[in-house]
């Protein structure tokens, strides 16, 4: 996206679109009005920064609310970022708190410096809001409330398009935008009363790792006996979406520092987790001391708690600690890069059966990908030119849909055609538990002696290169 040039140019939403208002104004019209009429003029471009905001949030929130044969293109964020900047560079404004808000949830992944906005907008906002804990509080009884409505949505017996209609109507989940930042104000205030309060929320609800990361260390440091430790190492190590050294040494110094067997062995269990997923981006060379080293803390993680409920918060685990450790193993093993792949089957489009055995000999890429999954869709141009280019004796794509329901794929098909093979297994399938898949899409590339070659989440240049080496033909036109 180009808001990057527009967003630096200030002020530049309020003047164009004040020009909008008054363009059939000559200079006697101006010169008549006087002071009084600069005033207004002043005070309806601020007005219309905040228009240019809001009406970027109404478009967006339809958008995201309609059928996707529908949705066309995605609002552009570009004159809603200027005008938020614009808003927050007057300390006095009083659309101060939402233009910060808006900063700190929208931008993310939509133009090159989001992350830098998306910082700058938590910044102001905790310094807006400050130490309130009322904040906080407010936004658990929303949470709460929203979360009793969408589980007796879930329980009722509707019909499906009902059911829609209802959880269109529920909309999403309340944002914690503003209560992080509250709780972020707390930590910074030494003997706050809601301090561990504050890091637990932080700990458990935050969208981003620097905030999920404060909440945890606070607790370590300060409440080290609190009682929800597995759900807070769960969530810490799902705001981490990548790599990170900071999620890491947190992980290593609770295992190290717990006098809790069951939280030490927690802490073991999500640092080789992460072990493992970083097996999948090094190099070749490297692999196998990292796998080795992920083995080493999973192995024998249950020692004493063999019978004891694992508590993930997620969806990986089912079971106990021994379950825990043997699916680890398993996944180390047998879904990472250098591993070899092991049978499964799943159920295609028209309702059969069909087994990975199918595509022996073959190099196939397969694809965990759902309707709703942006960066899926954005991808197809891509697949579709690579599943029509390489041989199909040597190559084969295999699409695994994670979508609620066969419909949903099958209609999204008749506008996107993907004319190649697909499973359709459910957001909750325990072939997406036994290969730790966790988000999406989820690129796995499998050689035809079934050795795992890659598994990413992007169709970049180096798997297309990687598909090509080993199917001996360029797959796709230079880019």
């Amino acid at each position: 996206m180009g808001g990057a040039n527009i967003i630096g140019s200030a002020p530049v939403v309020g003047a164009v679109l004040s020009l909008a208002l008054v363009g059939g104004c000559g200079e006697s019209a101006r010169d008549s009005a006087g002071t009084a009429a600069a005033a207004r003029e002043g005070a309806a471009e601020e007005d219309f920064r905040w228009k240019a905001v809001q009406a970027y949030i109404d478009m967006d929130d339809v958008w995201h609310a309609s059928e996707r044969s529908a949705r066309g293109e995605h609002p552009d964020i570009t004159l809603a970022v200027a005008g938020a900047k614009e808003i927050l560079a007057a300390a006095d404004h009083p659309k101060r708190i939402d233009a910060a808000a808006f900063l700190a949830e929208h931008p993310n992944g939509m133009y090159e410096t989001a992350d830098e906005d998306m910082a700058q907008g938590r910044e102001i906002l905790q310094a807006e809001i400050g130490a309130d804990w009322s904040v906080v509080d407010a936004y658990q009884v929303r949470r709460e409330s929203w979360d009793e409505a969408r589980e007796a949505l879930a329980e009722a017996e509707l019909e499906d398009d009902e059911r829609r209609q209802r959880k269109h109507a529920l909309g999403p989940s309340p944002r914690p935008t503003r209560a992080n930042a509250a709780a972020m104000a707390i930590l910074a205030e030494d003997g706050h009363a809601a301090r561990r309060d504050a890091a637990a929320h932080l700990a458990l609800n935050s969208r981003t790792t620097a905030e999920a990361l404060a909440g945890a260390e606070a607790l370590l440091a300060g409440f080290p006996d609190f009682d929800q430790w597995p759900a807070v190492l769960a969530a810490v190590n799902r705001s981490a979406f990548g790599d990170s050294e900071e999620v890491d040494q947190l992980l290593d110094d609770v295992a190290a520092r717990s006098e809790l067997s069951n939280i030490k062995a927690t802490a073991r269990y999500y640092r080789a987790s992460r072990l493992a997923e970083a097996v999948n981006h090094a190099d070749p060379a490297e692999r196998d001391a990292l796998r080795q080293q992920a083995l080493a803390l999973t192995t024998g993680l249950s020692a004493g708690l063999e019978e004891v409920d694992f508590e993930e918060g997620g969806r990986l685990v089912d079971g106990t600690f021994a379950d825990a450790e043997a699916d680890l193993v398993f996944r180390i093993n047998h879904a990472t890069a250098g591993g070899t792949l092991p049978e499964a089957s799943g159920a295609t489009l028209d309702g059969s059966e069909e087994s990975l055995a199918a595509y022996a000999g073959k190099v196939v890429l397969i694809d965990f990908w759902a309707t709703w999954c942006g960066p899926c869709v954005a991808a197809l141009p891509k697949l579709r030119e690579l599943h029509e280019k390489t041989p199909a004796d040597r190559f084969a794509v295999l699409g695994v849909s994670v979508d609620e329901e066969l419909e949903t794929v099958t209609e999204f098909q008749e506008e996107e055609p993907m004319p190649w093979s697909h499973w359709h297994v459910g957001p909750k399938a325990a072939l997406l538990t036994a290969w730790g898949v966790r988000g999406y899409p989820t690129y796995i590339l499998v050689g035809g002696d079934g050795v795992i070659l890659a598994r990413t989440h992007a169709l970049d240049d180096s798997l297309i290169a990687l598909i090509e080496g080993e199917t001996g033909k360029p797959a796709l036109a230079a880019t």
